[in-house]
């Protein structure tokens, strides 16, 4: 499982940011990542997408909840 986090990782460092926020994780930059990797079984191509996926759920909400958090108005 360390390669999906290593692929996460790697992903997210160039992730795009776009209208003031952080853009997910594209299906083409995975797939590229795959390609370099040279995974040619699907299941390691689908296991990658899933995860990577996963996680920048996790990840995208994360942030968003940042976001908001600092947006916030201070308490009167």
């Amino acid at each position: 499982m360390r390669w999906l986090w290593d692929a996460f990782h790697s992903l997210s460092a160039g992730r795009q940011r776009g209208y003031g926020t952080f853009q997910p994780i594209s299906v083409s930059e995975i797939t590229s990542y795959a390609s370099f990797l040279r995974l040619s079984d699907p299941d390691d191509r689908e296991d990658l997408m899933h995860f990577v996926h996963f996680m920048d759920g996790i990840w995208m909400g994360v942030m968003d909840k940042r976001t908001s958090a600092s947006n916030k108005p201070p308490p009167k």
